[in-house]
């Protein structure tokens, strides 16, 4: 089934690919938030959202730690304040805006939550008595979730915001007073004087709070000997400023460009803005995603209960005992104490199974607690020696630079010099008129400001994003459009990127003929279960009826799995085949067991899912001469069969690889051609190696900070479009850049010959944009 077929989710309206998907929905996550809205009789979300948004990942509705908000609600009591700001995530429109108003509403305690959608927080204000992680956690149930604000998401924005607000005052003013000269008012006429003065007044401001963005940032490129967009359209303002200030001072007309400097300062913020504000909305629309590394507690003994204090992970000294509470990762390498424990290390060697660790062996950082209770580790290291930060550090933003975009504004630059200084040498000669040269010359550097190119190229950007964000890539830089088109081979990690992060169950019936009673302890053992049989468990028993989990005792048993007590006595148990004496699992399968008190009732068998469209995606890419290749840390026979199954090649896989042979074998590739697509801190070495990096993930928050762009959703179709979108963007801006040639031929044409006037390069310039502004609009409404 094609996506233009497909029938919308009821909750998120992505198109329903998935046909084990429940009726009506694109995924288990997206079913379970719509019936928490339907039951809680808040369906009119559905009436006020304005667009699809991303489906919702099943993880973000597990447990969350809210300790964060604890610590800083406490702060703010005993500063007497009781008023909180914090970032909110998978804010997408004002149906969430209402949801979530609504949702605050009704939490005990809490006087305030008002959101602040544009700048994607939300200011909580409360009673004595109130706990906010109550309300963070309802939020949560809802896709939701409250992290902290450290307002420097929105700085760039809200500055841009604030000098185009002023410059758009000052564009008026000055064009205001500019039409008296227009409309003929001599020099020596009442009042005339004082309309120059203020026009040259305005124009100036202009200069200072708008122009300044522009130069400052030219001359930053400069230094790092660098060519940027900003430095012709800091060259035209310069010069249209100074042609001005020359012609207010001589009093000629003929040079006064006031009203052109402030229009033109405008437009150029209008475009800048516009980019800045595309990128930022798709932060802010992100799904939820929580820190992963916060404060941990550390303690006197393995047995205290009391923490000594909480101490940021930088903090940790070999010796010093910490907790790590479950679903959370090891920091720093330590000795495990006290209990056995159930790890997960896919985040350090892409290993997709548990693997049960004693108490007294080591445990490597990275590694994520997947138990029950929380871990208390003796550390060996300190943060800076530990692997993790090694993961996490490597490697800045790749060295990739634009030297097409260099080559053409050098060559852009030199040209418009050089028929400047031409005009006025050879119209100073062959006339002896040098004033007139000089307009000539100015006239020149002026009208070829690439206004044009300044503001299609950001509505371009816009325009892409948006479509981007619909088929679920949500881009964080605006090179991803530069590196995209260098690519020509494309690097995927296996285990929660080729294929899902949560296996599927391969025989549901096993499920579906379950008593009540048994879903319902079922549900108990792996609600809060981070296995990923567990996950997948969750989200099986989501698709039928909403089952209330049995009360009871649970522990987890390193190893083996996990047992409940319930207030009758009986234990049930979800584990390994055998672990309560029956028959293990047929050969070769991954299975898990549920028991009543040792009675097998349903031996669960559970196989890795690719995700939807992952052939159709390669083989597009294929066609397009993009080679393929999969490198992963699990195990070599899972990535052969994952490589017959897809149709490629052997050579085209390798499994079992460190991060450091992962990074060493990009790095040998060509790695200014290739994009990475991975899930964990073992892909970040190979990030860092890599021109283009993206992610499937954003609630783990390893590589959320390293991924140009993030692929949501349950397929990978998102990948196909960067490219197809990335290529048709290209084309419009090549459209773009010959007519602005075009453009720029004719006007250089009438400002050397002497017939350019400030009219009519104000009105030149603003037409121009216009026309290029509709061109771009309906062409990329076809990408």
């Amino acid at each position: 089934m094609s996506a233009s077929e497909a029938k919308p989710c009821r909750h998120c309206g992505s198109a329903i690919l998935n046909p084990l998907a429940p009726a009506g929905f694109c995924c288990a996550g997206c079913e379970q938030v719509h019936g928490l809205i339907v039951s809680c009789g808040l369906e009119r979300y559905y009436e006020l959202r304005s667009e699809a948004i991303a489906p919702v990942n099943e993880t973000i509705l597990g447990a969350h730690d809210f300790d964060w908000l604890s610590d800083a609600q406490q702060a703010a009591d005993a500063a007497g304040r009781r008023s909180l700001r914090v970032a909110l995530r998978g804010l997408a429109c004002v149906g969430c805006v209402w949801l979530i108003e609504k949702l605050l509403a009704e939490t005990p305690g809490l006087l305030a939550g008002r959101v602040n959608a544009h700048r994607g927080t939300i200011r909580l204000e409360w009673r004595e008595g109130a706990d906010l992680t109550e309300a963070a956690r309802r939020l949560a149930g809802f896709g939701y979730l409250l992290v902290p604000d450290d307002g420097e998401d929105h700085r760039e924005e809200d500055g841009l915001t604030t000098r185009l607000g002023l410059c758009a005052a000052f564009a008026m003013n000055a064009m205001l007073n500019s039409v008296p000269a227009y409309l003929g008012m001599k020099q020596d006429e009442q009042f005339a004087e004082l309309f120059r003065l203020l026009a040259a007044f305005f124009a100036t401001l202009s200069m200072l709070v708008g122009g300044s963005y522009f130069a400052t940032r030219a001359w930053a490129s400069l230094r790092r000997g660098k060519l940027h967009m900003d430095l012709p359209i800091a060259l035209g303002l310069v010069s249209a400023y100074l042609a001005a200030f020359v012609g207010w001072a001589l009093r000629l007309p003929s040079l006064e460009y006031w009203d052109f400097v402030c229009l033109f300062t405008f437009l150029m913020l209008v475009g800048r803005w516009t980019q800045e504000r595309a990128i930022e909305q798709n932060r802010r629309r992100l799904p939820a995603s929580s820190p992963s590394l916060r404060p941990v507690d550390v303690f006197a003994t393995a047995e205290s209960a009391t923490p000594l204090r909480r101490v940021p992970v930088e903090a940790l000294r070999p010796g010093d005992i910490y907790a790590v509470p479950s679903g959370q990762v090891a920091p720093v390498c330590g000795r495990l104490l006290r209990q056995d424990a159930e790890l997960s290390l896919a985040w350090i060697n892409g290993e997709s199974e548990p693997v049960a660790y004693p108490a007294g062996r080591l445990v490597p950082s990275g590694a994520l607690n997947i138990g029950q209770a929380p871990l208390r580790l003796e550390a060996t290291e300190t943060w800076g020696d530990s692997m993790l930060r090694k993961l996490t550090d490597a490697g800045g933003d790749g060295a990739f630079v634009p030297r097409l975009l260099e080559r053409i504004l050098s060559l852009y630059l030199g040209v418009v010099l050089g028929l400047a200084l031409l005009a006025f040498g050879l119209r100073g000669a062959l006339t002896g008129d040098w004033p007139q040269a000089l307009q000539a010359a100015i006239s020149i550097l002026i009208v070829s400001c690439p206004c044009a190119i300044g503001l299609a190229f950001p509505l371009a950007t816009e325009l892409a994003v948006g479509t981007l964000r619909r088929a679920g890539v949500y881009l964080r830089d605006h090179r991803v459009w530069e590196r995209a088109l260098r690519v020509r081979q494309v690097v995927f990690d296996k285990t929660g990127t080729l294929t899902l992060e949560s296996p599927r169950l391969g025989n549901p019936e096993q499920l579906a003929a379950l008593p009540g009673d048994a879903r319902r302890a079922l549900f108990a053992l792996v609600n809060t279960n981070l296995h990923p049989f567990g996950r997948s468990l969750r989200e099986a028993l989501a698709q039928h009826e909403d089952p209330a989990p049995v009360a009871g005792t649970l522990r987890n048993v390193p190893g083996a799995g996990v047992m409940l007590t319930d207030a009758h006595g009986v234990t049930w148990t979800i584990g390994k085949p055998g672990w309560q004496g029956s028959a293990p699992a047929p050969a070769g399968m991954s299975a898990a067991e549920f028991c009543r008190d040792g009675t097998r009732l349903a031996l669960f068998l559970f196989a890795e899912q690719s995700r939807a469209y992952a052939q159709e995606v390669i083989d597009g890419l294929r066609a397009d001469g993009v080679a393929i290749f999969i490198l992963s840390g699990d195990q070599s026979a899972k990535v052969a069969a994952l490589l017959r199954q897809l149709g490629l090649p052997a050579e085209s896989g390798l499994g079992g690889l460190s991060p450091e042979q992962k990074a060493e074998w990009v790095r040998r590739h060509d790695g200014d051609a290739t994009l990475m697509l991975g899930d964990g801190a073992n892909d970040a070495l190979a990030f860092s190696e890599a021109t283009l990096r993206g992610t499937p993930v954003v609630d783990l928050g390893l590589l959320e900070q390293k991924a140009d762009f993030y692929l949501l959703g349950r397929d990978l179709r998102g990948l196909g479009r960067l490219f197809a979108v990335a290529r048709h963007r290209r084309r419009v801006l090549t459209e773009v850049f010959l007519f602005t040639l075009a453009y720029n031929l004719i006007a250089i044409g009438l400002a050397a010959a002497g017939l350019m006037s400030p009219l009519l390069a104000t009105v030149m310039m603003p037409t121009s944009a216009i026309l290029t502004l509709a061109h771009v609009t309906v062409r990329m409404r076809k990408a």
